[in-house]
């Protein structure tokens, strides 16, 4: 028997069942599983933002000078800082293992070239006016264990250039040494050659600086340092120093030069040099130049009321004592449990400034203030990050021009400043901020020789198909060495098209070059900067803080 439900009594049915499941579905038991927890897996969440009230401003020291990538040199006086410099100093060094410069030698030029990398100013109205450029030679080898930035050289008091040089930040730098300084580097004989020692010791190097400005202004100039070397034709395109002469060989006067290489480590030669380079289109040659810095900011009360000045360089630099982030945190946290068990979900330094008036100051303005330590030790001074590189959401200190702060991340900085004992150095904990800067450096490299010769052979061989129908080849049909020859697309006389369309292929392909550039954040101690940040204290109420998120167990 079939039951059928009809009328309004079966739609009654079907809504009473819609209400149910609905009711069902929504129904969510929010306690399910809570019992399950164990109470010391369980945290409460706290936010909090303190003032910071003790900010020192303290000099940058002990930081390396050496450079594999760049030379500096230069000068500019502030209103507020005074005068800082900018000194290069570098060796020059034969790429050969052996120099003959034959009989009865003639000098005739030294010549010195570096390529231009960027330059760096405290106003843009002197990024072209004309500085002079002095080159000593250096009185003593560099001492390679001494790599503190802010040290000097010993160098004779006479220039060893042809006239006085001079640069307007436009274009390479480029001089010529005079005849007293480049016949003394004719007298290199094998027993200088023989290690870097002997051969720094009669001939230490020299060093290069400017002139200061009388007023205000001024400018900074960074050239590049690596030796461009062209891999398929191994010559020499930039960064280098040659010496000209003439000599007698075999009884005839001829024409010759040697190139030098700007701060080598060691002696190389230029095969070696075109091996490694030919290998790595990215690779570094062993070049380390030296540069300098002086400040006469140093011991001077710089600054405005309400205000931090930040300058680039070993200049001041704003520091945040560890005792001071230390007292913050932990008389807050020891309001709900043990600062010792607490996590750190995330904690920033928020340090903000105002917009200048002059919004063309704005590019004095590092792009980065990155947080870090200074670790002392008896084997010397370490500069170390304590942002968390490694995170796409954590802060590096970036600058924020929206909301006009920088605001790095501190996070595992903190979590470690909790569970310091009381008998640490307190003071390596300290934060400081060092100026980071966007490098784009580019690489050009040409096609290889050998693609060169493949691209040759098939070119050639496609015109010897074209006119011949087969080089090598039996009859006709062309089944030699060159392949099909006439069969085929010849008696169409399609043959010609594809002919001048494969050679332009080849052409375009052995005349290509490929360029590729590349940026990395690193540091930079060679641009001025001058950043006007707001102190503790200051009258808008937009003051340096410490903001933190942190966790601790429920009681």
């Amino acid at each position: 028997m079939k039951l059928k439900a009809s009328g309004s009594f079966g739609l009654l049915i079907a809504a009473s069942l819609a209400i149910s499941v609905s009711q069902s579905c929504v129904h969510v038991d929010n306690t399910l599983g809570s019992s399950l927890i164990p109470m010391d897996q369980q945290y409460e969440i706290h936010t909090v933002e303190f003032d910071i009230e003790d900010i020192q401003l303290r000099m940058l020291d002990s930081l390396s000078g050496f450079s594999n990538t760049r030379m500096t040199l230069g000068s500019i006086r502030d209103e507020d800082f005074g005068l800082s410099t900018r000194t290069c100093a570098l060796t020059l060094v034969p790429i050969a293992d052996t120099l003959d410069f034959g009989k009865n030698p003639e000098f005739r030029s030294f010549h010195f070239t570096v390529a231009k990398d960027t330059i760096s100013c405290s106003d843009e109205n002197n990024a072209r006016i004309i500085q002079n450029i002095n080159v000593y030679e250096l009185s003593e080898p560099l001492d390679f264990t001494a790599s503190d930035f802010t040290r000097s050289f010993k160098h004779g008091d006479k220039r060893i250039t042809k006239g006085i040089p001079v640069y307007n930040g436009s274009d390479s730098l480029s001089f010529d040494f005079n005849r007293a300084f480049g016949e003394k580097y004719m007298q290199i004989s094998l027993d200088d050659l023989k290690d870097m020692d002997s051969y720094l010791k009669k001939y230490p190097g020299i060093v290069i600086s400017t002139d200061d400005p009388v007023g205000n202004g001024g400018r900074i100039n960074m050239f590049q340092l690596q030796l461009g070397l062209n891999t398929d034709y191994g010559s020499l395109t930039k960064d280098y120093a040659k010496l000209s002469f003439s000599g007698e060989y075999n009884g005839v006067r001829k024409d010759s030069s040697f190139f030098f290489i700007l701060s080598a480590d060691n002696m190389y030669n230029l095969d070696s040099l075109a091996y490694e380079k030919s290998m790595n289109s990215s690779y570094k040659f062993p070049q380390f130049c030296f540069n300098t810095v002086t400040h006469e900011s140093a011991g001077k009360n710089v600054g405005r009321k309400g205000t931090l000045l930040y300058e680039g360089g070993a200049g001041l630099k704003p520091v945040v004592p560890a005792e001071e982030l230390i007292r913050l945190v932990r008389s807050e946290i020891a309001q709900y449990g043990d600062p010792s068990q607490a996590i750190i979900n995330k904690a920033s330094i928020i340090l903000p400034f105002e917009f200048p008036e002059d919004y063309k100051l704005m590019y004095q303005y590092p792009l980065y203030l990155s947080p870090t330590c200074r670790l002392s030790s008896s084997e010397g001074v370490t500069y170390a990050s304590i942002s968390n590189s490694s995170s796409e959401t954590d802060d590096q200190g970036q600058i924020n021009r929206s909301t006009l702060t920088y605001s790095p991340d501190i996070t595992f900085h903190l979590q470690k400043l909790l569970s310091l004992k009381n008998d640490a150095d307190i003071s390596n904990y300290d934060v400081w901020f060092l100026p980071m800067s966007m490098e784009i450096s580019k690489e050009e490299s040409s096609s290889s020789n050998s693609m060169n010769d493949y691209y040759s052979a098939l070119s050639y061989m496609n015109y010897m198909n074209m006119m011949y129908g087969g080089y090598g080849g039996y009859g006709s049909y062309g089944y030699g060495y060159g392949g099909y020859g006439g069969y085929g697309y010849d008696s169409y006389g399609y043959n010609n098209y594809m002919s001048y369309y494969l050679m332009s292929m080849y052409a375009s392909g052995m005349n290509s070059n490929t360029n590729s550039s590349s940026s990395t954040v690193s540091l930079d101690k060679d641009r001025f900067f001058k950043a006007v940040l707001n102190a503790p204290g200051a009258t808008n109420g937009r003051t340096p803080k410490l903001k933190v998120i942190y966790s601790v167990p429920k009681k």
